[in-house]
C-alpha cells in the first residue's frame, strides 16, 4: 500500500516550499532543514532518474524551473543555492546554458516585437 506513497500525498508541496523560503529568510538557507527540503523536492524540480519510464527532457526541467521561480522566488533561491550539494556540475551547467538560451530567445522576440511596433507606428504617422 505504501509503495506509491509520495511526500506530496502527506504534505502539499506548497507548504514545503513556504518552509524552504522561510528557512532562507531566517538566515539559514544552507542549514539542515533547508538541505533536507531541497533533497526531498529535488526530483520534482530537477529529476535526474527515469523512474516512470518517461524521458525527462531539458525542456521539462526548464519549465519546472520557471514554474518554481514564478510561484515562489524565495524558495527557488534557497533550492538552487542548495542544489550544488545534490546535482553534478555538468547538470547545473546544462541547466544554466539552457536558461541562457531561453533568455536570449525571449530578448530576441521582444526586440522583434518592439521593432515591428516602432515600424508600424512610423508607417501610420508618415501617411497623410
Amino acid at each position: 500500500v505504501f509503495l506509491y506513497l509520495k511526500y506530496y500525498h502527506v504534505v502539499p508541496a506548497h507548504h514545503l516550499l513556504v518552509r524552504l523560503e522561510d528557512e532562507g529568510y531566517r538566515g539559514n538557507p544552507t542549514g539542515p532543514v533547508s538541505v533536507a527540503l531541497t533533497d526531498l523536492l529535488s526530483n520534482s524540480f530537477f529529476p535526474l532518474s527515469n523512474t516512470k519510464k518517461k524521458v525527462v527532457t531539458m525542456t521539462d526541467i526548464i519549465n519546472r524551473t520557471l514554474r518554481l521561480l514564478t510561484d515562489n522566488p524565495g524558495a527557488a533561491l534557497v533550492f538552487y543555492r542548495n542544489a550544488s550539494s545534490k546535482l553534478s556540475v555538468a547538470s547545473i551547467s546544462k541547466l544554466i546554458a539552457s536558461l541562457m538560451k531561453c533568455l536570449v530567445m525571449f530578448i530576441e522576440e521582444e526586440k522583434e516585437q518592439c521593432l515591428e511596433k516602432f515600424c508600424s507606428d512610423d508607417n501610420n504617422t508618415s501617411t497623410p
